[in-house]
């Protein structure tokens, strides 16, 4: 928010400082470089700290100055003027992007779906808390809405907050108490940091997934940001400011330019005094700018350029995030540029044509034109909002929903499970058939080998599923009847094979992919079989690892000895870290894969059967050195040996991924194996 937005009748006390809209430009452009993918700004998302002290600063400004102007807090107004100044510009986003989702972005269609919702309501930081099963940090290419948690976040605050500024207003008249109040919301806030660094110890993905994005966890910058208030309130503009914490102030200022280059977001320094760290310069900062007209940091801040910035610190962190994630810029950083420049058109178009008109009450203007007596016509008000507001809502829902969404979907016809595969009381070293429902063309099914003599072990036996979004589609679309035989847990990483970082090198012409936020497998599967306890750990991978690998400047080139030694060693690592949790390790045979133009891109190294040959003769040398942990699942034949059943889109939407059918015809296959896997514990 800005301070433009104060009435007239309390501008004595709160007044326009072009130098908070400074200090949010340096946020927001820190963010911004963060999410464009360059490592060397790893700590720029501290920036919506910084964001999150400034708007507790503002809000509770403008609440004290409405008290001390007219006696009272309107909470009807103050929260009509949030939503003027906060929802058009979200609904413009969500509509732009979802047209784009519908006819350019068919792959993202289903997150889309999944976080709008949430998005439009606030409340998408504790849908990422509860409804994904993927850390805010785990997601190689996290999807287009999933910076709105911080707008959640805020606009909790200001639900919550001018209901309680209400109360500490009646008892804050004077200076004096004021200043108490000062005191007293900074020790709440410091009491938040201390309980967040006590909770990120020992904590797995999902605490440090709540830690990150919960409400209570990031009050305490909003709280430091009130308390900055509640202290202006008790001095006048121009109070003599003692000289020793006004000469901190420049060093803080420097210290927090500094924090967003060191930290990471794997560090747990981040809630060990790291958000405390930002917010407490922060607050120095606001204190120095609003309460000394004299400050050369306030000049600095208070530079046009600067302030233009924070005046569209807004639009732009809401509009840049979707741009970077559709134009591929976290897998190719050429990108960024013409990225950031559709966000500013974007941005600037949405500001003059979308938020001003409402924020000076176009809307209810136009609503009382036409609800004149004289021109009161139903339905001519009728026909101009449905042209406005539902025709076009109800084409974005329709045509979203009518999208297909082939990888994170459900999808297919479902059909029954054979338990029979799971109830004999013996099975064959290589149970793979056909798919229900299909005889080869000799119309003979095929003939099992060597028989095994099978033992049930206790039942629903607990398999954690890692890997890429093959063993996402594989999970989501499993037959109800497995449910019997196993608990399916899914820690899937969409887009990370088993190297840590690097870029994708492929035949396909501009194409780029990177595994910048992947992070080696140990981290990605370690804490989940710590916290899951599986009986077996089934790594289901491949669509990553068929490329050449470009890495701290040296081409892994596939295949070499250099490529397999580096592989190896990674998928090692990760082998061990589930191993030490008391899981068994089963390695999913790569599928033969026959990649159409659908939803995901077709890359021509993906349909080379040579290269899945080899990382399955990989997958087999180190089940073979890990004989006593690791098992190697053969998957069905057909996808390698028969064309018809590789091709058959029933079963593969897009040659990669499964749907019901799909899914069905590898459980029934691997899940004898799956059962007979010895158990670690």
């Amino acid at each position: 928010m800005t301070l433009n937005d104060t009435r007239s009748s309390n501008q004595s006390f709160v007044r326009y400082e072009p130098a908070l809209d400074g200090l949010r430009a340096i946020s927001v452009i820190a963010v911004i470089i963060y999410h464009a993918g360059f490592t060397w700004l790893g700590g720029g998302f501290l920036g919506v700290e910084v964001f999150f002290v400034v708007s507790g600063f503002l809000i509770t400004s403008l609440l004290i100055g409405e008290h001390r102007s007219q006696g009272l807090i309107n909470l009807r107004e103050f929260w009509i003027r949030r939503a003027r100044r906060l929802l058009p510009a979200l609904v413009a986003m969500l509509t732009v992007i979802g047209l784009w989702v519908i006819f350019f972005g068919h792959q993202h269609v289903a997150a889309f779906r999944h976080d709008a919702l949430p998005g439009i309501f606030y409340f998408s930081n504790w849908w990422q808390i509860f409804a994904s099963d993927v850390p805010y940090f785990g997601l190689a290419n996290p999807p287009l809405l999933r910076h709105l948690w911080s707008l959640a976040v805020e606009e909790q605050w200001y639900l919550i907050w001018p209901v309680v500024a209400i109360l500490l207003n009646k008892r804050t008249s004077s200076a004096h108490l004021r200043r108490r109040m000062a005191y007293s919301l900074t020790v709440v806030a410091v009491l938040i940091w201390f309980a967040t660094a006590l909770a990120s110890f020992g904590a797995d993905n999902n605490r440090v997934n709540f830690l990150y994005l919960s409400t209570v966890t990031r009050f305490g910058g909003l709280l430091i940001g009130a308390a900055a208030a509640f202290w202006v309130a008790s001095h006048p503009r121009g109070f003599p400011i003692p000289q020793w914490p006004s000469r901190l102030v420049l060093p803080a200022f420097a210290l927090l330019l500094l924090s967003f280059i060191p930290f990471h977001v794997d560090s747990l320094l981040i809630y060990r005094g790291g958000l405390a760290l930002v917010a407490v310069f922060s607050a120095l900062i606001v204190l120095e700018v609003t309460l000394n007209p004299r400050s050369q940091l306030r000049g600095l801040l208070s530079m046009t350029w600067l302030a233009a910035i924070g005046k569209r610190s807004y639009g732009l962190y809401l509009w840049h995030w979707p741009m970077f994630v559709a134009f591929g810029v976290r897998q190719d950083r050429v990108r960024v540029w013409p990225a950031l420049l559709v966000s500013i058109l974007l941005s600037e178009c949405c500001l003059r044509f979308v938020e001003q008109p409402m924020r000076s009450g176009w809307l209810g203007r136009q609503w009382r034109i036409l609800y004149r007596p004289k021109l009161r016509r139903p339905l001519r008000i009728f026909c101009v909002l449905s042209v406005i507001v539902f025709l076009p809502t109800t084409a974005l829902v329709v045509g979203l929903l009518r999208t297909p969404a082939p990888i994170a979907g459900q999808g297919g016809a479902a059909v029954d499970f054979d338990e029979s595969v799971l109830t004999e009381t013996t099975v064959s070293e290589n149970a793979s058939t056909v798919p229900s429902g299909q005889i080869p063309d000799d119309g003979s099914p095929e003939v099992t080998t060597s028989l095994v003599p099978f033992v049930m072990p206790s039942l629903p036996r607990k398999l954690l599923v890692v890997g890429d979004s093959q063993g996402h589609s594989l999970v989501i679309n499993h037959p109800e009847d497995l449910d019997k035989y196993f608990t399916l847990i899914k820690k899937t990483s969409s887009g990370c094979g088993l190297f840590e970082d690097g870029r994708v090198i492929t035949q396909q012409p501009k194409f780029g992919w990177s595994f910048v936020d992947c992070g080696p497998p140990v981290q990605r599967w370690e804490n989940a079989a710590r916290v899951n306890q599986p009986d077996v750990t089934l790594l289901v991978t491949g669509a990553w690892d068929v490329f050449d690998i470009e890495l701290d400047s040296v081409t892994y080139v596939f295949a070499t000895p250099e490529f397999d030694r580096k592989w190896i060693a990674n998928l090692q690592t990760g082998i061990d870290a589930v191993v030490a949790q008391g899981s068994a390790m089963a390695l999913l045979e790569v599928p033969c894969m026959r990649p159409i133009d659908a939803a995901t891109p077709v890359l021509p190294e993906r349909a080379m059967d040579d290269r899945v040959a080899h990382l399955n003769d990989l997958l087999r040398q180190v089940a073979a050195a890990n004989a006593s942990t690791t098992t190697f699942i053969e998957g069905p034949d057909g996808w390698c040996a028969d064309e018809k059943i590789a091709t058959d889109l029933s079963l593969r939407y897009d040659g990669l991924h499964v749907y019901r059918q799909g899914a069905n015809y590898i459980f029934e296959t691997i899940s004898p194996a799956l059962l007979r896997v010895p158990s670690l514990r």
